[in-house]
């Protein structure tokens, strides 16, 4: 990922604009597949982290919920709409 970006950042700053166009859906469709990758991997992550607290993973005090929600809600849905 970061060598697309490089390359496509590269391509625009010298101007190139049809390289940069070509290579611009790649580059989105590798950023939005790592973005749906990384969710995921946080989303297992407060799951887990949930799990270790016991019972107390549950309660509103632990930030947990808050923070599974936020990923859910924000990211999950933002990137079901960008695959549609």
């Amino acid at each position: 990922m970061l060598k697309l970006y490089a390359d496509f950042m590269k391509a625009q700053q010298t101007g190139n604009s049809k390289e940069a166009g070509a290579a611009l859906p790649e580059v989105h469709a590798t950023s939005a597949g790592l973005k749906a990758l990384v969710t995921e991997l946080a989303a297992n992550g407060i799951e887990v982290a949930r799990k270790c607290c016991g019972g107390h993973g549950f309660s509103q005090f632990s930030g947990l919920p808050r923070l599974y929600e936020g990923i859910y809600f924000s990211i999950f849905l933002a990137l079901e709409l960008s695959i549609v």
